[in-house]
């Protein structure tokens, strides 16, 4: 029994979606990964951050409409074949070669990319250095190692050592990113230690958050030279971030940074209907002809969802300003 793939379909069907999963081969840049899509139209990429896998993008998958939705798995995390990141001798390269394989391997010429933490950090490197098969940027959540963010570890997310402990995870995790146990989809915690469970996933979180704290990872004179636009969905209790990274990516970005209240590092995870709306609008209007010159950069507001058990959620409204 493949325990990650029963509780990845126990969330879908928490959350309402019912995507495709299937491996790809990217030699080269972790050997075989899985990808989950659903939807059609533009095709965007998302790419999930240390600790997690493509299905902890479920519940934004079920309300992204209007494009063809891909969630990957990064190498050694999820469904991928096992990556020790101490054999990688140039993260950079092999990050951009991997968003890049994966691309060429689904027969795209062109994606938006979306990135939380680590998956942040790769879709500015894959931007930079592999600009034409990149239309737009979408962070949600701090990305790491970018003008001045930190890098997840394991002390942080679960507040073990990394030494000594193996397999499973801390009860507690989402709380230390931010989040509130009554949004989170039924069978969450479960996934979650799946997830946790799967071969040498320990070696890839250890050695991957080790290599890109290393990296030298994304200035903020990086993102000002950047042609796509990029749009920032950062959460006022995500750990990873801070009010001065969202004004320096602000300051910069040639697409709207949005403070969402009352969200972690995972924004949809808090609001998974607004932050699809954030993103499928910010998608709209860079699908066909993307604007290169900047927009509004003010720091929004973002709307206190009500529980996961009320019978409606407000919606993030992007126009609600607040001050910075």
């Amino acid at each position: 029994m493949n325990t990650l793939a029963d509780a990845e379909g126990r969330v879908a069907v928490a959350c309402g979606v019912t995507p495709v999963g299937y491996l790809v081969e990217i030699p080269g840049f972790g050997g075989r990964t899985r990808v989950l899509e659903s939807g059609s139209g533009p095709a965007v990429l998302l790419l999930h951050d240390l600790g997690t896998a493509a299905s902890v993008w479920l519940p934004l998958m079920a309300r992204l409409d209007g494009h063809r939705v891909l969630a990957v798995d990064l190498p050694g995390f999820g469904q991928a074949d096992p990556t020790d990141y101490r054999t990688v001798s140039y993260l950079r390269g092999f990050a951009v070669g991997f968003v890049h394989g994966v691309v060429s391997a689904l027969g795209l010429d062109a994606v938006a990319l979306a990135g939380n933490g680590v998956g942040g950090l790769w879709a500015l490197w894959t931007a930079a250095d592999r600009a034409e098969c990149v239309r737009a940027i979408a962070l949600l959540g701090a990305p790491a190692g970018t003008a001045g963010t930190p890098v997840l570890t394991r002390r942080k997310l679960t507040g073990w050592p990394l030494i000594g402990r193996r397999n499973g995870v801390s009860r507690d995790m989402w709380t230390r990113l931010g989040h509130t146990a009554d949004r989170l989809p039924d069978g969450w915690a479960e996934l979650a230690e799946a997830v946790a469970a799967q071969p040498e996933y320990e070696t890839a979180f250890r050695t991957l958050s080790r290599a890109t704290s290393g990296s030298g990872g994304f200035g903020a004179t990086d993102l000002g030279r950047l042609a796509q636009p990029i749009c920032l969905l950062l959460g006022e209790r995500d750990p990873l971030a801070r009010l001065e990274t969202l004004g320096t990516i602000a300051d910069v970005i040639s697409g709207p940074a949005i403070y969402a209240g009352a969200a972690g590092h995972l924004p949809w995870l808090d609001n998974e209907q607004g932050a699809a709306d954030v993103l499928g609008a910010f998608l709209a209007e860079t699908d066909s002809a993307p604007a290169l010159g900047r927009a509004d950069r003010a720091a929004k507001a973002w709307p206190v969802p009500a529980p996961r058990s009320a019978s409606t959620a407000p919606v993030a409204d992007p126009g609600a300003s607040a001050p910075r």
